[in-house]
């Protein structure tokens, strides 16, 4: 018997992010290299749904990039000019 179980599909993303940062810290450096490159420069959490801003190949979390392109349509971290397709995808 397990005294704790844990269903994947219940699990929320935040817990999901939780847990993944909590194992990438346990991999030492390798792991905090991984963990810097899998994060949002917006919510500094892990990626959820990432999206790569074409030219410099700056990634976001879609959620945060959208919010923060509504509000000024620039890249947080260059400051570039940021045109949006028609479709919704970011384009610089």
């Amino acid at each position: 018997m397990w005294l704790f179980e844990s269903d994947e599909s219940e699990m929320t993303l935040a817990s999901r992010r939780r847990r993944l940062t909590e194992a990438l810290k346990c991999q030492g450096v390798a792991g905090l290299q991984m963990l810097q490159s899998s994060t949002c420069s917006i919510c500094l959490e892990v990626f959820d749904d990432p999206v790569v801003l074409r030219g410099a190949g700056n990634t976001y979390c879609r959620e945060c990039i959208t919010e923060a392109l509504a509000s000024r349509p620039r890249d947080p971290l260059t400051n570039t000019h940021i045109v949006m397709l028609s479709f919704g995808a970011p384009y610089r």
